[in-house]
């Protein structure tokens, strides 16, 4: 199965048909070969969800968490995410600029915030220098991968083992257009810049 088909797509509970939100991304461990967390939820409100808590049923994740949880893991995030959206309540409705032009704080913080969920639609919490063999799966995805000697072409996708989320292959675009799968098994690392996947 490709990790790509589950991104954005609904995650459930487990037991129930509640969606508690979408794949928003996904942390790859490349060390151990498998997911590590899938962040759940939506633009401005995820939760990392480790891989023991997660199955996927009918091409589709399942979160074995109560709601509780999930509310805590929530709360987790989001206080080491980015901080939202411009709060301009506090100003007066308008404001005498230069050249006598009048501004509106409300009119110019719905710009503004409209413009700032564009350029970052999905925050992404920093993952700890101690876990370097954790990758943002979407920021892998169009990484150069090279072998000893060459480019074979750019990263496409992961495919997983969907019983046990590990890592099977991974798919490279070749320069000359063409796709190919190369074992996971042969894959060596990712530079933790996150520039390029490395064959062993």
């Amino acid at each position: 199965m490709k990790l790509t088909n589950l991104i954005d797509n609904p995650v459930r509970r487990k037991g129930t048909d509640e969606r508690i939100g979408r794949c928003v991304d996904v942390i790859v461990d490349m060390k151990a070969g498998r997911v590590a967390y899938v962040l759940v939820g939506d633009h401005r409100n995820a939760a990392l969800i480790e891989h023991a808590a997660l199955e996927i049923v009918d091409s589709a994740l399942v979160a074995d968490i109560s709601q509780e949880r999930f509310e805590q893991l929530r709360e987790d995030a989001a206080d080491a995410a980015a901080t939202g959206p411009l709060d301009l309540s506090a100003l007066p409705p308008v404001i005498i600029g230069p050249f006598g032009f009048t501004l509106a704080p409300v009119m110019m913080g719905a710009v503004l915030n409209s413009e700032m969920s564009r350029e970052k639609p999905r925050v992404r919490p920093d993952i700890d220098q101690k876990h370097a063999y954790w990758h943002w799966f979407s920021r892998l995805l169009g990484l150069p991968v090279f072998d000893t000697g060459s480019e074979l072409g750019t990263a496409e996708d992961f495919r997983i083992d969907p019983m046990t989320l590990e890592f099977t292959t991974l798919d490279v675009c070749a320069l000359s257009g063409t796709k190919r799968q190369v074992p996971f098994n042969a894959v060596g690392h990712v530079s933790r810049d996150a520039n390029s996947i490395i064959l062993r």
